[in-house]
């Protein structure tokens, strides 16, 4: 069969391909296409490939098909999106990786969700389920064959992986309980009783589940906006954050913006992430990140307020703090330093209410600044 809109293209494989006529169906028509259920047991990182005809017209209008996958056919979760429209028109391959959760399911259906807004035809050719096993979780067991109707089959792996199941057969399974690079090596016997000069060699990497460390802002303030990052070049990014924080944009790349609404200290206030790794593995638990969230730090200024004519006071403010910084008003003069938690004042002239003060502000335990200085005023008689 050619294909119709646009017309003249024939399958990307053989002689025949899948059709959608979304150039005729109204917008928002669904054809949803199953497959029988398929087992994923030993199986790792699976994937849908397909071969995908992209058109040039209508650039508007958004046909395109969905790759789903479910365990019970009722409820189907979207894998990714492939849009029909495309200014450089022809047939494309695409592959679609499903989420780590799909992997050892004795049962699971994938389906193509065509989607119609009558625009041109959706095309698709050659679609195939695959699995990589080159990657490995550590702690699995995987299969893996070689060629049938061979005899004296033997396979061996370098250091990391048991085989727990098939020795002698074209199939086997391997138990890997190491993290690294490993390989597995098969070697037979073929119909003519010639033994193979060479194993077989498949490289793979073994990988031990992630645990996620995340940086950033421990000791916030309330209503600041902070950023925190987890592991770069990472897959299936999932961050969370506690009652008292609000997530800004996406939770699902390497770092996550956190707006603090409302204070807390210790584990009332927390993001976390996980995440899978190239192998595929997913984290075990997400890790947590504790965060105090603080009040707006507001110095207390204590010492006399009622002083006498060219008397020197003391002023002080809280301790542990970092970066102070004293100023006084007119009719005042520091003596000695100005940057500790406490200061001296010599009152020179005579005044009183907002004309005599001392202020302070200084670095929290945070790194944060009071938005302004604390004024404590003085009336200086004589």
């Amino acid at each position: 069969m050619a294909s119709s809109h646009p017309s003249g293209y024939n399958p990307y494989d053989g002689s025949w391909m899948a059709r959608f006529d979304s150039y005729d169906a109204g917008d928002g028509i669904l054809r949803l296409k199953r497959t029988i259920p398929v087992s994923t047991i030993n199986h790792n990182n699976v994937s849908v490939d397909f071969a995908w005809f992209e058109s040039s017209s209508y650039d508007a209008v958004n046909d395109r098909v969905e790759v789903e996958w479910s365990f019970d056919v009722t409820l189907w979760n979207t894998a990714g999106t492939f849009n029909r429209y495309n200014s450089v028109q022809g047939w494309k391959l695409k592959t679609q990786l499903l989420p780590p959760e799909t992997t050892e399911q004795a049962t699971l259906y994938i389906a193509l969700k065509f989607i119609s807004n009558f625009g041109n035809d959706c095309y698709l050719d050659m679609v195939q389920i695959n699995t990589d096993n080159s990657n490995i979780c550590i702690g699995k067991t995987v299969s893996y064959l070689t060629e049938s109707g061979m005899s004296n089959y033997y396979w061996t792996t370098t250091s990391g992986g048991t085989i727990s199941n098939g020795q002698g057969t074209n199939i086997v399974e391997v138990l890997w309980t190491n993290s690294g690079s490993d390989t597995l090596r098969v070697s037979y016997t073929n119909a003519n009783g010639c033994k193979t000069a060479n194993p077989g060699i498949f490289p793979l990497s073994v990988y031990p589940y992630p645990v996620p460390v995340i940086t950033g802002q421990q000791n916030a303030l309330v209503d600041s906006t902070e950023i925190y990052r987890t592991d770069t070049a990472m897959n299936n990014y999932i961050w969370n954050v506690s009652s008292g924080g609000t997530i800004i944009g996406s939770s699902t790349d390497s770092i996550v913006i956190i707006k603090w609404d409302i204070i807390g200290y210790g584990s009332d206030r927390w993001v976390s992430v996980s995440y899978s790794n190239p192998g595929g593995c997913q984290t075990n638990s997400p890790t947590q990140y504790f965060v105090d969230v603080n009040a707006i730090p507001i110095p207390v200024i204590t010492g006399s307020q009622n002083v006498c004519l060219n008397s020197i006071e003391i002023y002080r403010t809280d301790t542990t703090m970092t970066n102070y910084l004293w100023n006084v008003s007119s009719g005042g003069t520091i003596v000695g330093s100005s940057t500790d938690s406490l200061l001296n004042v010599s009152w020179d002239s005579l005044g009183s209410g907002s004309s005599r003060w001392v202020s302070v502000t200084y670095t929290g335990s945070g790194g944060w600044i009071p938005v302004s200085p604390s004024q404590y005023f003085v009336s200086v008689y004589d």
